[in-house]
Protein backbone atom coordinates (compact mmCIF):
# COMPACT_ATOMS: atom_id res chain seq x y z
CA UNK A 1 0.00 0.00 0.00
CA UNK A 2 1.55 3.43 -0.60
CA UNK A 3 1.14 6.70 1.22
CA UNK A 4 -1.70 7.96 -1.17
CA UNK A 5 -4.05 4.98 -0.62
CA UNK A 6 -7.11 5.96 1.08
CA UNK A 7 -7.97 4.36 4.53
CA UNK A 8 -4.43 2.15 4.16
CA UNK A 9 -3.03 3.76 8.27
CA UNK A 10 -6.17 2.61 9.79
CA UNK A 11 -4.64 0.98 13.23
CA UNK A 12 -3.67 -2.86 13.26
CA UNK A 13 -5.33 -4.64 15.61
CA UNK A 14 -3.72 -7.82 15.33
CA UNK A 15 -0.05 -8.43 13.41
CA UNK A 16 1.40 -11.10 12.87
CA UNK A 17 5.28 -11.04 13.44
CA UNK A 18 7.86 -11.56 10.05
CA UNK A 19 10.08 -14.23 11.20
CA UNK A 20 11.87 -13.69 14.62
CA UNK A 21 14.29 -10.70 14.07
CA UNK A 22 18.00 -11.93 14.48
CA UNK A 23 19.01 -8.54 15.23
CA UNK A 24 19.73 -6.65 18.18
CA UNK A 25 18.33 -3.21 18.22
CA UNK A 26 20.20 -0.30 20.63
CA UNK A 27 20.25 3.52 19.87
CA UNK A 28 23.24 2.78 17.66
CA UNK A 29 21.84 0.62 15.38
CA UNK A 30 22.19 1.89 11.87
CA UNK A 31 19.73 0.82 9.18
CA UNK A 32 22.10 1.56 6.97
CA UNK A 33 23.53 -1.82 4.82
CA UNK A 34 20.36 -3.93 6.43
CA UNK A 35 17.66 -5.63 3.99
CA UNK A 36 14.64 -3.90 3.42
CA UNK A 37 12.96 -6.36 5.30
CA UNK A 38 15.13 -5.94 8.29
CA UNK A 39 14.06 -2.42 8.46
CA UNK A 40 10.65 -3.16 8.24
CA UNK A 41 10.78 -5.37 10.73
CA UNK A 42 12.81 -2.77 13.17
CA UNK A 43 10.29 0.29 12.65
CA UNK A 44 7.45 -2.26 12.99
CA UNK A 45 9.07 -3.80 16.73
CA UNK A 46 9.31 0.58 17.52
CA UNK A 47 5.86 0.93 16.63
CA UNK A 48 4.50 -2.40 18.95
CA UNK A 49 7.11 -0.63 21.82
CA UNK A 50 5.04 2.69 21.47
CA UNK A 51 1.69 0.71 20.54
CA UNK A 52 1.38 2.70 17.37
CA UNK A 53 -0.20 -0.09 14.97
CA UNK A 54 0.21 2.62 11.88
CA UNK A 55 2.94 0.01 10.50
CA UNK A 56 2.25 0.35 7.16
CA UNK A 57 2.59 4.41 6.97
CA UNK A 58 5.92 3.96 8.86
CA UNK A 59 7.35 2.02 6.48
CA UNK A 60 6.09 3.71 3.65
CA UNK A 61 7.39 6.87 5.35
CA UNK A 62 10.90 5.59 5.65
CA UNK A 63 10.94 4.15 2.00
CA UNK A 64 10.15 7.63 0.67
CA UNK A 65 12.20 9.74 3.03
CA UNK A 66 15.44 7.65 2.68
CA UNK A 67 14.93 4.25 0.70
CA UNK A 68 14.11 2.41 3.93
CA UNK A 69 17.64 4.04 5.81
CA UNK A 70 19.53 3.51 2.71
CA UNK A 71 19.93 6.93 0.79
CA UNK A 72 21.58 9.19 3.44
CA UNK A 73 21.31 12.42 1.58
CA UNK A 74 19.86 15.15 3.28
CA UNK A 75 16.93 16.49 1.90
CA UNK A 76 15.42 20.17 1.93
CA UNK A 77 18.66 21.79 0.31
CA UNK A 78 20.80 20.28 3.34
CA UNK A 79 18.55 20.98 5.87
CA UNK A 80 16.62 17.66 6.72
CA UNK A 81 18.45 14.44 7.63
CA UNK A 82 18.39 11.18 8.92
CA UNK A 83 15.92 8.49 7.96
CA UNK A 84 12.66 10.02 8.26
CA UNK A 85 14.69 13.59 6.61
CA UNK A 86 14.01 15.46 10.28
CA UNK A 87 15.09 19.27 10.62
CA UNK A 88 17.64 19.96 13.69
CA UNK A 89 15.09 22.91 14.32
CA UNK A 90 11.99 20.50 13.77
CA UNK A 91 13.98 18.12 15.89
CA UNK A 92 14.39 20.39 18.54
CA UNK A 93 10.72 21.16 18.59
CA UNK A 94 9.31 17.69 18.59
CA UNK A 95 11.86 17.39 21.75
CA UNK A 96 9.95 20.15 23.77
CA UNK A 97 6.92 18.48 22.70
CA UNK A 98 7.26 14.87 23.64
CA UNK A 99 9.78 15.79 26.79
CA UNK A 100 12.13 13.09 25.10
CA UNK A 101 15.54 14.88 25.33
CA UNK A 102 17.39 11.73 25.54
CA UNK A 103 16.54 10.65 21.84
CA UNK A 104 19.47 11.83 19.60
CA UNK A 105 19.11 12.98 16.12
CA UNK A 106 21.85 10.87 14.46
CA UNK A 107 20.33 7.72 15.49
CA UNK A 108 18.56 6.03 13.26
CA UNK A 109 16.67 4.36 16.04
CA UNK A 110 16.20 7.88 17.58
CA UNK A 111 14.75 8.99 14.32
CA UNK A 112 12.25 6.01 14.15
CA UNK A 113 11.21 6.64 17.96
CA UNK A 114 10.59 10.17 17.29
CA UNK A 115 8.84 10.36 14.42
CA UNK A 116 6.28 7.74 16.21
CA UNK A 117 5.83 10.05 19.08
CA UNK A 118 5.61 13.25 16.89
CA UNK A 119 3.15 11.29 14.34
CA UNK A 120 1.57 10.67 17.75
CA UNK A 121 1.36 14.23 18.92
CA UNK A 122 -0.40 15.17 15.34
CA UNK A 123 2.75 16.32 13.93
CA UNK A 124 2.01 14.84 10.78
CA UNK A 125 2.41 17.76 8.68
CA UNK A 126 5.77 18.13 8.99
CA UNK A 127 6.81 15.03 6.33
CA UNK A 128 5.96 16.55 2.76
CA UNK A 129 4.45 12.94 1.81
CA UNK A 130 1.58 13.04 4.42
CA UNK A 131 1.21 16.65 3.70
CA UNK A 132 1.36 16.33 0.30
CA UNK A 133 -1.37 12.98 0.44
CA UNK A 134 -3.34 14.30 3.43
CA UNK A 135 -5.73 17.44 4.16
CA UNK A 136 -6.04 16.71 7.76
CA UNK A 137 -4.26 14.13 10.20
CA UNK A 138 -4.15 10.65 9.00
CA UNK A 139 -3.48 9.07 12.77
CA UNK A 140 -6.63 8.75 14.24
Amino acid sequence: MSIGAANAYAPIALYKSPEKMLLDISPTTSLKGLSIEQVKQIVISRCKFYNFGYYQLMTDLISKESSYGQDRTCGDHGKSCGVYQIRIGTWGDFQRLTLRYDLNHESDIDQIDMTILALKAGMWHHWGPLADTYDSNPIR
